[in-house]
């Protein structure tokens, strides 16, 4: 884009620059100042410049006062959008007409030229506001100490933040330049570029704002109407700041070299960034006037606060904001005519508030309206007919708009269709329903409704029904347009009449599985022996149902020929289930037919109670002249049931008795050749079970618990002694339970819990149940009582002897939660003591020194001091440190002394003194105090770190010019028990080492010596 002189250029000559279409503007003028310079004084454009665009003031051809604004960077492919919705916004809302300003914007112009390019640039039109920036006017009241002056400005501020409010609009770059005071002092708003309105919704965000009006995460901030909340607070802050203390304004304004103040209103980003140290903010929560303190308590959470949460407090400036908004609500609502809406947003709080009761009556028409809608459409979700549901609307709802598109169909399409069913307009009936089936379907209409209906469509389709008929010659085809066109009063000619009765006729029988089927040869003959037979089309079912009659027939010939034979067998044998669907059985033949089935379905089925019940019958049968007769077979089979049956009957008898020991004693071998119920069979099972286990009290437990889970836990009358024992046995049975699960659960609860529980459980058990304690239940009491001892014990203070006497290593993975972290650590202190003691006893010195090391309160290690030492003494005079290899090199800096050995896993070797000098030395004192070492010469403590493992250590000292070089190396165990030592590697030369306590001993190992003479090495060991 261009720069700045190529706009003042541009401006200078509107006539040829400017594009716009105005007459007003083009025939104008910009205004000049005198600008002085080093070259003298230069005239040049009005013009302000900001960070997008340059501002300048021109006149009008006829004298008013515009203001111009031109980008001088590139902005975004949608500006022309936004200020088109941005301009349409602020002329539609009348809240914002008194504090924007309205303009025009124009995507073609100016013409900018620079460097011989010319480039036409958008420009905003609007009219030129005369006053001053909001800081300036601040800057003036303050040092005036107009208090008056500054509170008019706070509340014009605060009717500014609630018009932007109600209009959902956000500046997006509120600051003390962006606002102008008109001389009358009114506020306006000016720099639309950053503006947020609903229209913009989902646009991205232009401007992130000034920083000394912004959130410290003023980047992240979300473009919608909160944008403003933390800028419009900080202007809030401040103006009522300064209007009760306007002396702020010199301590924490800042001003330039001419003392004109800059562009931050009070406040800088320094101190949203830190508002707990800042002076300003300090000061401000200290303030006289309560308003003072709130907004500032506001406005340093909102900085502590992420940036999309931040909220204009808007209830501080106006304790009617609230209702205020909720009338807002409602009144959108009324002007949208929603009465869903409108009902919503009438609010408890509106109840009580004045402006609100005007809408009042509209309130109740919607309330009146949406429970008419409710009962109307609870009439529709009922199944009602469409007469009733016409009937029950009520015209309240005529002008509400919260009818859908189906239930405004139901109430026109519904009207029309039960005039047009009354009047017998059948198309405009079908057209009706047409349009209601696309929501409803017919499930409205009555059957009466749908009856007529279905003959407005049958009356439009009968005669082209028999004319295709006839063309197909399909007997169905033809029957059925005869039988609907004869309904329907429309006759055909007399051969039409000979063809459909023919069709007719031959179908009603073909089609009737019931149909006589003599009446059905007769029917299919007609049709093959009549002229017409040419012009109907037998299909092949039709075909396969006549040969169906034909063979039917056959079937009944031959099951009379075995019903004159009088045998059973014979009747069953030509049963056939064609005659299942036979009308010419006469009633006895389908008895006697029946009776031949079903004896020998009973037979297959070994159903003897079929069986019997046939009995008799068949008895009476043989009886008549012409009955049928049973073979010996049948009759040895009949006999056979009636044996079964008897049994079956006893048994039955039993169990309506309800009593198990008449129940079992029931039980007869040939039941378990009968097919008995599932439940029979259980109830004798349980039954024998029950006598079976009487004598046995396990099992009579586990008879019990058997008939409690199954569904017959209630069928048995037991005599009054057998429910005493099968009570008594399965109260202890639960107590028994009861105290097994307690002995499984209770090891797992805290401290005495677990044991107490268990101790409980067990003396609450009867006499009769000790018998059953097992073993591991005798061992598991026994432990719980160890457990509680020990706990007392602990508690008590008592000695490590009663605590070791007690305590055993099974007890805690039993009871592992018994003790706490104090008195664990206390036990375990107690058996390394124990184990120190044994391992003294036994003469192993290394285990008492590795226990001793793991004990870290040295009091307690006191009473074994001597002990130690001795065991320390002898087990050192063991250690040595193995692969020792010394030499003696020369060097420009003097001899060099290179000492290398192996470090070894043992935990007590990690220490190893190297001793020289050019006389022989001394026989090291044992112990050997740290002081001592002074006395010996050059010496070197080298440490290796824990945990302690094997590598190689090497040393290169530095000794001086000698030729011959005495060395001793040994090992060095420190007593450094009770001190919880911690390793590292360490060399130290001619001092004491930063762990080792001045006035602990060492242990010296096995000295190894060695004299070196220059250039030679030797291995020790």
């Amino acid at each position: 884009m261009p720069g700045r002189l190529a706009f003042d250029e541009a401006m200078q000559f509107p006539r040829s620059r400017l594009l716009v279409p105005d007459p007003e503007l083009r025939e104008g003028q910009v205004e000049m100042v005198e600008i002085k310079t080093r070259r003298g004084l230069i005239r040049r454009p009005w013009g302000l410049e900001g960070g997008f665009a340059v501002v300048y003031k021109f006149r009008t051809r006829s004298g008013q006062a515009r203001a111009l604004r031109c980008f001088h960077v590139d902005m975004k492919p949608d500006t022309e959008e936004r200020y088109r919705r941005i301009a349409a916004y602020f002329a539609a809302q009348t809240a914002l007409q008194a504090v924007t300003v309205p303009f025009t914007y124009y995507r073609e112009g100016i013409v900018v030229k620079e460097q011989g390019r010319g480039e036409v640039c958008p420009l905003i039109a609007m009219e030129w506001v005369e006053g001053r920036t909001l800081c300036e006017a601040v800057h003036l009241y303050c040092n005036q100490g107009n208090r008056v002056a500054l509170r008019e400005l706070s509340q014009r501020w605060q009717e500014l933040v609630l018009a932007m409010r109600a209009s959902r609009m956000a500046h997006g770059d509120l600051a003390g330049s962006n606002i102008l005071v008109r001389d009358d002092g009114r506020l306006v708003l000016v720099d639309y570029d950053g503006v947020y309105i609903p229209p913009l919704a989902g646009y991205p965000p232009v401007l992130a704002g000034q920083e000394d009006y912004q959130h410290p995460q003023m980047r992240q901030r979300p473009y919608n109407e909160e944008t403003d909340a933390f800028s419009a607070l900080v202007i809030t802050t401040a103006l009522k700041a300064l209007a009760s203390d306007p002396t702020l304004w010199q301590r924490y304004a800042r001003l330039d070299a001419q003392g004109n103040p800059s562009e931050s209103l009070l406040f800088t980003a320094e101190d949203f960034a830190d508002p707990q140290h800042s002076r300003l903010f300090q000061e401000l929560l200290r303030a006289r006037e309560p308003l003072v303190r709130k907004l500032t308590e506001e406005l340093q959470a909102a900085c502590l606060q992420p940036v999309q949460q931040v909220c204009f407090p808007f209830a501080l400036l106006d304790p009617n904001y609230g209702y205020k908004q909720a009338l807002k609500g409602l009144q959108e609502a009324i002007a949208n005519d929603d009465d869903e809406a409108i009902i919503r947003a009438w609010q408890p709080l509106l109840e009580k508030y004045g402006p609100a009761q005007s809408a009042l009556p509209r309130v109740e028409l919607a309330r009146r309206r949406l429970a008419a809608l409710r009962r109307w459409r609870a009439t529709i979700a009922s199944s009602a007919s469409l007469a009733a549901i016409l009937a029950s609307y009520d015209s309240v709802l005529d002008g509400t708009r919260a009818l859908t598109e189906s239930e405004r169909c139901l109430l026109s399409e519904g009207r029309r269709l039960l005039e047009a069913l009354t009047r017998r307009d059948d198309e405009t009936a079908l057209e009706a329903a047409a349009a209601l089936s696309q929501y409803y379907g017919l499930k409205l209409l009555s059957a009466q409704e749908q009856a007529q209906l279905q003959e407005a469509r049958e009356r439009q389709r009968l005669r082209q029904s028999w004319r295709e008929a006839r063309r197909s010659g399909e007997i169905e085809a033809v029957a059925l347009a005869y039988l609907q066109a004869q309904r329907a009063g429309l006759l055909p000619s007399e051969e039409e009449e000979r063809l459909g009765k023919l069709a007719a006729r031959f179908w009603e029988l073909v089609t009737d599985p019931a149909a006589d089927d003599e009446a059905l040869l007769e029917a299919y003959e007609a049709i093959a022996l009549s002229p017409l037979a040419a012009e109907l089309h037998i299909s092949a079912e039709q075909r396969q149902r006549a040969e169906l009659a034909e063979r039917r027939l056959a079937a009944l010939a031959r099951l009379r020929m075995a019903l004159g034979s009088r045998r059973l067998r014979a009747v069953a044998e030509a049963d056939d289930p064609l005659l299942e669907t036979c009308t010419a059985l006469a009633p006895e033949e389908k008895e006697r037919l029946e009776l031949a089935r079903r004896f020998y379905a009973a037979v297959e089925a070994n159903d003897d109670a079929s069986l019997v019940m046939l009995g008799e019958q068949l008895e009476q049968e043989a009886a008549t002249s012409t009955g049928l007769r049973l073979s010996p077979e049948e009759w040895t089979r009949l006999e056979l049931a009636r044996k079964r049956w008897r049994a079956y009957s006893r048994f039955l008898s039993a169990l309506h008795s309800r009593q198990p020991r008449l129940i079992a004693a029931a039980a007869h071998p040939l039941l378990a050749e009968m097919q008995l119920s599932a439940n029979e069979r259980t109830l004798l099972e349980l039954a024998q079970e029950f006598v079976a286990a009487y004598e046995d009290d396990r099992r009579l437990v586990a008879f019990y618990e058997r008939l409690l889970s199954s569904p017959h836990s209630a069928f048995f009358q037991f005599s009054p002694e057998e429910q005493q024992r099968l009570h008594l046995l399965w109260k202890q049975e639960q107590q028994w339970r009861t105290f097994e699960q307690v002995l499984a659960t209770a090891p797992q609860e805290p401290a005495e819990e677990g044991p107490r529980r268990i101790l409980a459980a067990y003396n609450a058990l009867p006499e009769a149940l000790l018998e059953r304690l097992s073993a591991g239940h005798r061992r598991l009491l026994e432990q719980a009582r160890q457990a509680l001892e020990l706990l007392h014990l602990l508690r008590q203070e008592a000695s490590p002897e009663q605590l070791a006497a007690i305590y055993t290593p099974e007890l805690l993975e039993t009871f592992p939660t018994l003790l706490n972290s104090v008195q664990r650590q206390r036990l375990e202190r107690v058996l390394l003591l124990k184990e120190l003691q044994r391992a003294w006893r036994a003469c192993d010195y290394r285990r008492m020194l590795l226990i001793a090391r793991a004990i870290p309160q040295p009091q307690e290690l006191e009473r074994y001091g001597l002990q130690l030492r001795v065991a320390a003494r002898r087990l050192a005079e063991m250690l040595q440190p193995p692969g020792v290899l010394l030499a003696l090199r020369p060097a420009i800096d003097g001899n060099h002394l290179i000492i290398s050995w192996r470090w070894t896993t043992d935990p007590l070797l990690r220490h190893v003194l190297i001793c020289w000098h050019t006389q022989a030395l001394p026989p090291l004192p044992q112990p050997l105090y740290p002081g001592q070492l002074e006395q010996i010469g050059h010496y070197r403590i080298v440490s290796h770190p824990e945990p302690a493992g094997q590598g190689t250590a090497s040393l290169n000292l530095t000794v001086g010019s000698c030729t011959l070089l005495h060395v001793v190396v040994c090992a060095l165990l420190p007593e450094d028990w009770g001190q919880g030592t911690s390793g590292r590697f360490v060399e130290q030369d001619g001092r004491l080492s930063d762990w080792q306590a001045a006035d602990r001993p060492w242990w010296l190992g096995r000295a190894l010596c060695a004299s070196l003479v220059l250039g030679t090495e030797v291995a020790l060991s």
